[in-house]
């Protein structure tokens, strides 16, 4: 169980991280 928690964590910043990047571009 911790561990699908940590890949849900895991996945919801690489998430971040992209959505992070596209406003930075879309900024530019």
């Amino acid at each position: 169980m911790e561990i699908e928690l940590l890949q849900e964590e895991a996945e919801s910043q690489k998430e971040n991280k992209l959505f992070l990047k596209k406003s930075v571009f879309s900024n530019i």
